[in-house]
Order: C-alpha cells, then structure tokens, then sequence
C-alpha cells in the first residue's frame, strides 16, 4: 500500500521473475491493461512507468534489481471462508470473463502448465495457515501431488496451440 499525494496504489514486486520471462511479463500486463480499459471487468488501474511500460526494473538492496508493477488502489473487502454460492458464483464468471479475453488474444505454438516456480507443498502449507485447509485436508493433497504431476507433464506433451490464461490464483487475491 504506497500513499501519494496522485491517491493510493499497490506496488506488486516478482519474486520469482527471470530475464527469460520478462516478455511474457511485459504482455501479460498489456493484456491487463486493455481489460481495464475495455471496463468488461472491474479491475485496478495499471499504471505505467514514465516511459510508459507497465513493467519497470528498479535497484533493490545489495544489487539485486526488482521486476515491479504498479496498480492504483481498488477498495475491496474479505471474503469469507467458505465463500458464500452467489461470491463464488461471481469470482467464476470473472474467471471465466478473463479466460474468454484470453482466448481473443491469440496463442502460441508451445507453453507450459508447469508454471510454478517453487515447490508446490510450499502452497499447501500457506492454504493451512491461512486456515483454508485443514492439516487432513492438506495431508491428502499432497498424497495427490505426484499424480497431478504426471497429469502436467502429459497435458505438455499434447500437440495443439496454448492460449494466455490468467493463473495468479493465491489467498492474497
């Protein structure tokens, strides 16, 4: 949450980015921003750069350099957890809305659904201390996690052209 006398904004870092994956990045935030303007959906407000990207590398500390994005501030409130039917019913509809957009906006001859860059029990153990699953529960998805695995790798190996998908769904959204 950054306050500025121009009003309130959510300055997003990337942890995980990479060099190879700033293009994509890069488009990705394009694609955003012509949703927000479209106003099919209700969204925060890209912000670009000075020189007008939306995606902007900054110094960080010791050298390192932080692949950034800002948003202006959109007021919202907590969901419950479990959501209620008609909540959950409106986030698949968005969802739906954005894959919808998606699939206007071209594909390419090769992806992945391998996205994730970090090991996906880390995920679990987030999902149980934010109390959205119970340690039984994430005991028996992780018994699951090889399996779903393969699965993945065999979606990779089918031929076929990839469409953008959104793919950011974690407890802060």
């Amino acid at each position: 949450d950054l306050r500025t006398p121009a009003g309130r904004f959510v300055v997003k870092e990337f942890r995980y980015d990479s060099e190879d994956r700033s293009a994509s990045l890069a488009e990705a935030a394009e694609f955003e921003y012509g949703i927000w303007q479209s106003q099919d959906l209700l969204l925060p407000e890209p912000v670009r750069a000075a020189d007008g990207r939306l995606i902007a590398r900054l110094p960080g500390l010791g050298g390192r350099e932080l692949t950034v994005r800002v948003h202006r501030w959109l007021d919202g409130r907590p969901v419950p957890v479990p959501a209620a039917p008609r909540i959950a019913a409106a986030a698949g509809e968005s969802l739906a809305a954005i894959q919808q957009a998606g699939s206007r906006l071209g594909s390419t001859p090769a992806g992945s659904l391998h996205w994730w860059g970090r090991d996906v029990r880390q995920v679990l153990d987030r999902l149980t201390d934010a109390a959205l699953l119970r340690p039984g529960q994430a005991a028996a998805i992780g018994a699951l996690l090889p399996r779903a695995l393969a699965v993945v790798v065999a979606g990779e190996r089918l031929p076929g052209r990839w469409g953008y998908t959104h793919s950011d769904h974690k407890p802060e959204n």
